[in-house]
């Protein structure tokens, strides 16, 4: 576990992961949608969009600020 946070707190994987989005959202992929019917389409972007809000909760929990455990002897 301690692995993937630290793989998902790497700024190269931040640029990785923008790119891959990029691509994925412009014409070298959705040209493959050209001769389809719509709902494809549509299904791919949601899936796309999903993916990515996935992905950006995991980075966020993994770059989230650590908060130390207090002790009961301690003020809050």
């Amino acid at each position: 576990m301690k692995s993937m946070i630290r793989l998902l707190r790497q700024t190269e994987l931040h640029f990785l992961l923008f790119v891959m989005g990029f691509v994925s959202l412009n014409w070298p992929i959705l040209s493959i949608f050209h001769g389809s019917e719509p709902s494809s389409i549509f299904l791919y972007f949601f899936s796309i969009w999903a993916l990515v809000i996935v992905i950006l909760f995991f980075v966020q929990r993994a770059c989230g600020a650590e908060v130390p455990e207090s002790t009961p002897d301690e003020p809050l």
